[in-house]
C-alpha cells in the first residue's frame, strides 16, 4: 500500500489541561475503513492495553446509559446501535482512587455517519502539566508516591478512537473521508499529589480543522471558497501544502482536479 504524508496542525497543551491544533506535524494514511450502518457508532483503540481499567465512554439518552470500556474493543471494533434521531451525550473518564467521575456533557445527534473512513498516524506534540509530562494511560506510582491518569479520545463522524501515543508520540485515529464531517478529540485527567487527589479537566469535544474533508482553506466550514480555491489551484494560481490537498481531493479517486470543485459545489445544494 502506498502510504501519502501529509502536514497537520494538531498540538495537546496538557498543561492548561487542554489541547489546540497549531503548527503543522506530520501525518500518514495507514489504511481504509468503512462503517455500513447509519444508526452505528463504532468504538476503535490504538494502543491501549487490555487489563486498562479507566478508559471509558458514556452515551446518556433516552434508552438509559452505555457504557462502553475501551479495554473491550483492543484489537476488535465494538459497535453500538443507536437512534439516530435522539441525542447523545459522550463522555470520556479515568479513574484514580476517590477521583471518579467522567467529563463531557454536550448533547450530539449521529446521523448519517455511514461512508467512507480511514486510518491516520499523527505526531502528537505533549507539553507537560507542571513537571509531569502526560502519556494518556493508566501509569504507576512515581517513587515519591504521586500518580497521574490521563485519557485522549478522537471522534470523526461515527467513529471513536481512545488512544494512546507510542514512544514516538504517534497515534492512530480513525477519521471520516465525507465531505464535511468533522474531527473532534477530548482529554480528560486525574492525578494524586500526596494527600490531594483531584482532576476531571480536560478538553471536551475540541475540533481539529484540518481533518475537515472540503474545508481547503481550513476555516472551520465547507463553503463556496473552498471550491473557488481549488479551481485556482487547478490552473496554478495559488499553491496548496499537502495537508490542503488532503482537505481538497473529496472524491477520493487521488487526484485534486476541478471534479473535485464540482463536488463541493453540489455538496453545498443539497
Amino acid at each position: 500500500m502506498c502510504k501519502k504524508f501529509i502536514s497537520i496542525a494538531v498540538c495537546f497543551l496538557v498543561a492548561v489541561l487542554s489541547a489546540v491544533p497549531a503548527s503543522a506535524l506530520s501525518y500518514t494514511k495507514v489504511s481504509n475503513e468503512k462503517i455500513n450502518r447509519s444508526d452505528t457508532l463504532k468504538f476503535y483503540t490504538y494502543g491501549v492495553s487490555e487489563t486498562a481499567k479507566s478508559f471509558v465512554i458514556l452515551s446518556n439518552d433516552t434508552q438509559g446509559n452505555r457504557r462502553v470500556d475501551f479495554k473491550d474493543c483492543v484489537n476488535s471494533p465494538k459497535e453500538v446501535q443507536i437512534i439516530p434521531t435522539f441525542t447523545y451525550t459522550p463522555f470520556l473518564g479515568v479513574s484514580l482512587g476517590s477521583s471518579g467521575g467522567y467529563g463531557g456533557g454536550t448533547g450530539f445527534e449521529y446521523e448519517n455517519v455511514k461512508g467512507n473512513y480511514e486510518v491516520i498516524r499523527i505526531k502528537l506534540v505533549m507539553e507537560p502539566y507542571g513537571t509531569h509530562k502526560y502519556t494518556f494511560k493508566e501509569e504507576a506510582k512515581l517513587a515519591n508516591g504521586d500518580q497521574f491518569t490521563s485519557a485522549l479520545c478522537f471522534e470523526s463522524g461515527g467513529a471513536f478512537t481512545c488512544a494512546v501515543p507510542n514512544s514516538k508520540g504517534e497515534v492512530e485515529i480513525h477519521v471520516s473521508k465525507e465531505i464535511g464531517v468533522q474531527t473532534y478529540f477530548s482529554t480528560d485527567f486525574r492525578y494524586k499529589i500526596g494527600s490531594t487527589v483531584g482532576g476531571g479537566g480536560g478538553v471536551n469535544h475540541r475540533m481539529i480543522e484540518e481533518l475537515t474533508k472540503g474545508d481547503v482553506d481550513a476555516d472551520w466550514t465547507v463553503n463556496i471558497l473552498d471550491a473557488t480555491e481549488i479551481q485556482k489551484y487547478v490552473v496554478g494560481k495559488t499553491n496548496f501544502d499537502k495537508a490542503a490537498k488532503r482537505r481538497g481531493e473529496v472524491n477520493n479517486d487521488s487526484t485534486l482536479d476541478i471534479l473535485d470543485a464540482t463536488c463541493i459545489q453540489k455538496y453545498l445544494v443539497k
